[in-house]
């Protein structure tokens, strides 16, 4: 195969998601949202093959297909996948920058039974902040907003059982152990 770094790098992000890859999975492109798609790390299986007009986006910029597309079919002659790069390029109307991301379409084929999926993958995309602990020891004050299942996971509850001596920075002593002769 002729692939540059960039789409073999791709190729091979699609191919360890390959085992994802069951009828549970597949979702409706419909049902996406441009922050769905767009942020970064998400992968999805669509039913059916994408085309970039039909990406979910935002007013003032479109997805934007690269000029190289690539096809490849599997050791068995089962299955063929065209994939390529799409970014966001602002549209005519619009003065401000568009947002720089960068997703992969993969359109898979059976070419035994013509079945069509697609895979698509954010590579740059937007990036959620993540919650830390010492953000989640300061969010403490929200516990009674919580449900308590989730105000244990937060470490936030309190049980009202609770001892009130503080072991967290206990260190393990051992006695000696005592034998009877």
């Amino acid at each position: 195969y002729h692939l540059t770094h960039e789409q073999r790098r791709a190729f091979s992000y699609f191919e360890k998601n390959l085992y994802y890859c069951s009828k549970e999975n597949m979702t409706s492109l419909f049902s996406l949202t441009s922050d769905d798609i767009t942020n970064e790390g998400n992968s999805f299986f669509i039913e059916g093959h994408i085309s970039p007009s039909y990406i979910p986006r935002e007013n003032g910029w479109k997805w934007n297909q690269s000029r190289t597309k690539s096809s490849l079919n599997d050791e068995l002659n089962e299955f063929n996948v065209s994939f390529f790069k799409v970014n966001t390029r602002k549209t005519s109307n619009n003065k401000k920058e568009q947002p720089k991301y960068k997703l992969w379409i993969f359109n898979i084929t059976h070419l035994h039974f013509g079945f069509k999926t697609s895979f698509i993958w954010c590579e740059k995309g937007r990036i959620l902040p993540l919650l830390d602990d010492n953000l989640l020891k300061e969010l403490c004050f929200l516990e009674d907003f919580v449900s308590k299942d989730n105000a244990i996971e937060f470490g936030w509850f309190q049980s009202p059982h609770s001892s009130p001596f503080d072991f967290s920075d206990a260190t393990i002593q051992y006695s000696p152990t005592s034998v009877i002769v």
